[in-house]
């Protein structure tokens, strides 16, 4: 451990990320947000938080492989950053988009947002005299809404749960160092829910990042609007049932206001 100072920023990348479920009229969380340390030994860390789900590889490949992210942390590495992190951001609805195919498709997105973070680093404005406050409550996770029969008909909460492993104590968490505002979450968040929150934030002054596979995994939290859609987000994986989003949506909203001493 050696002093440090810290910073976080953004940029958009719309071009390396489309919504899976409905397509180019979908909205998009596309900021690719960037937090990074710095040694006073000159020595940088940096970690990158994206949405588009790293799935550029199929079932053809049976390679042990980082995907697009692996090049993202080659691509920054390789320009004098000495530890790259990546995190999965709000992957629910959100899918990758690129050039090519294979590994060709995972190149050039890697590449690409490690040109734009090398952008964010370069304007960053570093501080070594930070706030930090954290927060985490519990989630209260409603019966299992599992297996679509019909529109009107789920299968059994109580067949479910001898399909499904046993859920038990289920956390949302977050925190807060100077401006940049991170939660943490169980689950596979809609890029959509993502954005109205986000943008509340940046009202405020805050820069945000939202992450998934927290802890635990409650499946897929689309928005209730594709909730009788039959895409594999919304039936397969929407366990819950359609107001699960609204309900951690409150709980994200409740935990930020918390953090920052703001009404959003």
């Amino acid at each position: 451990m050696q002093p440090s100072q810290f910073a976080s920023g953004y940029i958009h990348a719309a071009n390396l990320i489309q919504n899976r479920i409905i397509g180019a009229t979908g909205r998009l969380n596309d900021k690719l947000t960037i937090a990074s340390i710095k040694q006073e030994s000159g020595r940088t860390a940096a970690i990158g938080i994206f949405a588009a789900h790293a799935t550029t590889l199929g079932a053809w490949n049976d390679q042990f492989s980082g995907d697009y992210p692996g090049y993202f942390q080659r691509g920054l590495e390789s320009r004098g950053v000495d530890m790259v992190m990546f995190y999965a951001g709000t992957v629910g609805s959100h899918t990758n988009r690129g050039k090519g195919s294979k590994f060709d498709k995972s190149k050039y997105i890697g590449e690409a947002l490690a040109d734009s973070a090398i952008v964010v680093l370069n304007k960053m404005e570093y501080s070594n005299d930070v706030s930090f406050s954290a927060v985490a409550t519990e989630i209260e996770i409603p019966k299992l809404q599992m297996i679509y029969i019909s529109d009107d008909l789920r299968l059994s909460p109580e067949i479910g749960h001898k399909l499904m492993p046993e859920m038990k104590s289920t956390y949302l968490q977050a925190f807060a160092v100077d401006n940049l505002l991170w939660i943490s979450m169980p689950c596979e968040l809609s890029g959509e829910y993502a954005i109205d929150l986000k943008n509340a934030l940046a009202l405020k002054g805050y820069n945000s990042a939202i992450t998934s596979f927290n802890g635990q995994y409650l499946g897929y939290i689309v928005p209730a609007k594709y909730y009788y859609y039959d895409a594999y987000e919304s039936r397969l994986m929407g366990w819950f049932g359609p107001s699960m989003g609204d309900y951690l949506m409150e709980l994200n909203y409740t935990v930020a206001d918390s953090l920052t001493g703001e009404k959003l």
